[in-house]
């Protein structure tokens, strides 16, 4: 247990108050942009979409919301339990995974013209494939790929301390010597 001059500290911060929180909401907006980054280089990155949506917030002086702005985050945060597959190959809401699974079939390949009869094949090589992906899914699920709960496990271990450093170091300039 530490002792101190309780006293002198509560003068010091009585005086030095305002410029002590202004010191921490400093620290904490950076804290908030860090954290950003951070979420940033370990969301995945297929067409930058989530990742570009990843932001910080600012709600009051010392609350920060941060976080993706797609609706699928937590579908690639949690994954997808076995049992629900994809929509339906003719469904609007599977050309983003048509289109991802496009890159993956025809990765080095040069795709064929729209009226020819190349491109009817690979039409429907493209069809079955997202058909055997949707079984896939069905049966197997989809792995999650966390991005949101490393970030919160690195917020967790380094900013307190990162916090009661910038206060520390605030207190320091203005002589009370980072007693406190």
């Amino acid at each position: 247990m530490a002792t101190t001059n309780v006293r002198e500290i509560t003068i010091a911060l009585r005086s030095d108050g305002e410029g002590l929180l202004n010191s921490l909401v400093d620290e904490l907006s950076r804290l908030a942009q860090e954290a950003v980054n951070f979420m940033k280089r370990t969301a995945p990155k297929w067409r930058s979409t989530l990742t570009n949506s990843i932001r910080a917030d600012k709600i009051s002086d010392f609350e920060w919301d941060i976080g993706p702005g797609v609706e699928y985050a937590p579908a690639v945060e949690e994954g997808r339990a076995p049992g629900k597959g994809l929509p339906r190959w003719e469904d609007p809401a599977a050309a983003d995974i048509v289109q991802w699974l496009a890159t993956k079939v025809f990765a080095g390949r040069r795709r064929a013209r729209r009226t020819s009869m190349k491109a009817v094949h690979e039409n429907l090589e493209l069809r079955d494939r997202y058909q055997g992906l949707a079984w896939h899914v069905r049966h197997h699920g989809i792995k999650a790929h966390p991005f949101a709960a490393p970030t919160l496990d690195m917020m967790e271990r380094s900013f307190p301390a990162r916090l009661e450093l910038a206060a520390r170091r605030y207190l320091a300039t203005t002589g009370s010597g980072g007693a406190a």
